[in-house]
């Protein structure tokens, strides 16, 4: 695999890329607006109507489970080293310039 390559001929598409990006960020922040305002009109109502249709379900989900690894290999080195899988490594994809 070689380190660096000369993105020249797909120059359009990395700069649609990074409009795309931009718009995808300028989208959530319109979002995450929009649903404050909803969330702060719905207050303690769990579902909201619109023309007496439901249009939002907002209700409180059941508390996550989630399982300790730290402390479980903390307390039973041996049995967690025998259950371990090494995966495949992963090659993220990553914008570096703004």
């Amino acid at each position: 695999m070689t380190d660096t390559c000369d993105l020249a001929s797909v120059r359009g598409d990395v700069e649609a890329l990074l409009a795309v990006r931009d718009q995808i960020t300028a989208l959530k922040d319109t979002e995450a607006q929009l649903r404050a305002r909803i969330e702060h009109a719905m207050g303690d109502a769990q579902d909201g109507e619109l023309d007496g249709q439901p249009i939002i379900s907002w209700r409180v989900g059941a508390k996550p489970r989630r399982f300790n690894q730290s402390a479980f290999k903390a307390a039973h080195p041996d049995l967690f080293a025998e259950f371990v899988e090494l995966g495949e490594p992963a090659r993220p994809f990553k914008v570096v310039a703004p």
